[in-house]
């Protein structure tokens, strides 16, 4: 029992919290939580993992923080290859039971009024609590106190809300008011039209509006029309008087003093600068790259299987995140610019395009090396790719050498084969360390598609049975699954066709599987990465 002496307001719940860890974990070293008399709390910050907890398996990522009671056994454990780092905070719940005109009375709490998986709304508030738990774990009694506060405050975060919910219809409406902000940012734009496309009245479409994007329409049009400009700025020698009349400003000189307000120069200068120190890839490959380039992110997306590139990134962005998620974190990392793929450019642009100009670096267009020359363009690291180039370059020479003296001059197949897909890759993405670096020769069929395009552009992938891989002979045939049962199976299946044991590569006993992870990357580090074990499969026989 609690009793509090001074003149402060009441408050019905305290929470004091007894205990904080942030717990570092990868494969090889899962956590045990013995059963404690406290509350907890788990909240993830970086990958992905499970908990388990009487016999009841939860999923662990940063979509959702774990409330749990009293006198719980917990089991926590990363993904293979993945280091997961969680906030476990213990803390005791007090209720308050009397109160006087000279005190009030607490005792502790039975239960929670909520409890398990908790989505977390605000990811980007929910994060920045865990770092000031973090650093007041660190900072003595007074830190002890501030973090009372952020625990409060993160339940309060986490509080399940009554919160009117927008049918499907009128939420696919809304999606549509921003739809018509991309396309026409550069006419007027009226509230009453986008409110009539949303279907709502304007001063509710206007709450809506700020509710969803963290912002008000027009904020969010400028914020749009000021990003479109710097990515013309960016990409091309326009004059400032086109640049302005393209989104949407036909006074030159209103346009300049708009976005010299707004980021501190005048567009003639921002054309200049040429200094994006806050740079934000939203592909893994484009991560790759600015590692490479020694350029570290703020926040960039990763992958599984590159902790010597992921764990270095302050803010990672995953995959599976929802583009919500996403805007949160970027909100909260405020890019210099965005740079992703033209593949999700459209929704890149109508999720975070208020947020930084967008700028789309060509995939199929262009090869790795097209791709490292661009960013590099982009942030100022010429030299850095010239330097890495090169290095590579050398690299491949050593390499080649090998491989033609223990191989020779043979062909090579190499297939992706998971559920009911089957891919023949060409020099590109996994190709190009066997077909370019290594120069071994691509089967015929597939050949006479290759001399048609420039090298390592616009060919990824062909699609085929699993049955009509046979038909692509070569002397080598590299299977491509993601795990070994499916690499098992999809043998055994193989097996059963009436030509496997006449193709080459089976007849020579040079068939081998590859993991889907550590070779589906196109980008500087994985390539040599790729090139390494390549080397070592073809030159130890």
């Amino acid at each position: 029992m609690f009793t509090e002496n001074d003149t402060i307001q009441a408050l019905p719940t305290l929470f004091e919290c007894t205990d904080y860890q942030h717990v570092r974990l990868d494969s090889a070293n899962p956590l045990h939580l013995p059963a404690t008399d406290y509350f907890r709390l788990l909240v993830v910050s970086k990958g992905k993992g499970e908990l388990v907890v009487n016999e009841h398996t939860y999923p662990l990522s940063r979509t959702h923080a774990l409330l749990f009671p009293r006198l719980l056994n917990l089991h926590l454990s990363s993904e293979a290859e993945n280091e997961l780092h969680v906030h476990c905070i213990t803390f005791e719940m007090l209720e308050l039971s009397a109160t006087s005109a000279q005190s009030r009375t607490y005792k502790k709490a039975e239960s929670l009024p909520f409890e398990g998986a908790l989505p977390i709304c605000s990811y980007s508030g929910i994060q920045r609590l865990m770092q000031q738990m973090d650093k007041n774990h660190h900072d003595g009694e007074l830190g002890f106190l501030r973090q009372h506060a952020c625990l409060y405050e993160t339940l309060e975060l986490l509080r399940p809300k009554m919160i009117e919910k927008l049918p499907s219809s009128e939420d696919h409406s809304f999606q549509q008011s921003i739809h018509y902000i991309q396309k026409e940012y550069d006419k007027p734009i009226m509230l009453n039209k986008l409110a009539k496309i949303a279907g709502v009245h304007p001063s509710y479409y206007s709450t809506l509006f700020k509710q969803k994007m963290g912002r008000a329409p027009i904020e969010y049009v400028t914020a749009i029309r000021m990003n479109r400009a710097k990515e013309i700025l960016i990409r091309t020698n326009e004059k400032v008087s086109d640049v302005a009349r393209q989104v949407g400003y036909k006074d030159e000189f209103y346009f300049s003093r708009r976005f010299k307000k707004q980021y501190g120069v005048a567009p003639s200068i921002y054309i200049k600068q040429n200094a994006y120190c806050n740079v934000v890839p939203l592909s893994y490959a484009y991560t790759d790259h600015l590692f490479t380039l020694n350029f570290v992110p703020h926040a960039a997306q990763i992958t599984k299987g590159f902790q010597r590139i992921t764990d270095r990134v302050p803010v990672p962005l995953e995959r599976a995140e929802s583009w919500k998620m996403r805007r949160e974190l970027l909100l909260q990392v405020q890019p210099d610019l965005v740079v992703c793929k033209e593949n999700i450019s459209k929704q890149a642009r109508e999720n975070v395009g208020d947020i930084a100009p967008v700028i789309v670096i060509p995939w199929l267009q262009k090869d790795i090396f097209g791709h490292l020359t661009e960013i590099a363009e982009l942030i100022d690291r010429k030299k850095a790719a010239s330097d890495w180039i090169h290095s590579h370059e050398q690299l491949v020479e050593k390499a080649r050498k090998q491989v033609a003296a223990t191989a020779g001059d043979v062909s090579v197949t190499i297939c992706a084969a998971f559920g009911e897909q089957c891919r023949i890759y060409g020099d590109r993405n996994m190709g190009h360390v066997f077909y370019r670096s290594l120069g071994l020769r691509p089967p015929e069929r597939l050949q006479s598609i290759l001399d048609n395009r420039s090298p390592g552009t616009e060919v990824n992938w062909l699609g085929v049975t699993l049955e009509s891989i046979l038909d692509y002979s070569s002397d080598y045939l590299f299977l491509v699954t993601r795990s070994a049962a499916e690499a098992r199976q999809k043998l055994q299946q193989l097996q059963t066709y009436q030509g496997w044991h006449s193709h080459p590569a089976v007849k020579n006993n040079k068939v081998f599987t590859l993991h889907w992870d550590q070779w589906i990357v196109y980008a500087p580090n994985s390539i040599e990465m790729q090139l390494k074990k390549a080397t070592f499969l073809l030159t130890r026989s």
